[in-house]
């Protein structure tokens, strides 16, 4: 059942062409570019389907956390992680909905996710 999702979501995607003119018309017309890049974000395609969203990237990227309180949107640790485990993270660079993360709170994994 797993693969045969996983096939046709795979077919899905290779079966869409992507215009990216296009999306960026539909992004200016939901949410004007203009407000984006006012709020300090990008429009980029994001996830699997290359959805445009507003992508907004921090400064503190990188910096060592133990708790997502410590940076202006998540810490996270490795994928993977093991759950309940003492760590130090990193705070996330940007909000791009997309990709596999373990948030970390109050020094310890939690949360694993991955969004598609």
């Amino acid at each position: 059942m797993r693969l045969t999702v996983v096939l046709v979501l795979t077919l899905l995607a290779c079966s869409s062409i992507y215009d990216e003119e296009q999306d960026l018309k539909l992004v200016r017309k939901d949410t004007p570019l203009a407000e984006c890049e006012q709020q300090g974000g990008k429009v980029e395609s994001v996830c699997l389907s290359g959805d445009p969203e507003c992508v907004h990237y921090f400064a503190d990227a990188g910096k060592p956390c133990s708790d997502s309180s410590q940076c202006t949107w998540l810490c996270v640790a490795e994928w993977g992680s093991e759950y309940g485990r003492k760590t130090t993270g990193e705070c996330k660079p940007h909000d791009n909905p997309c990709g596999c993360w373990c948030e970390v709170i109050a020094g310890r994994v939690k949360h694993c996710t991955c969004v598609d």
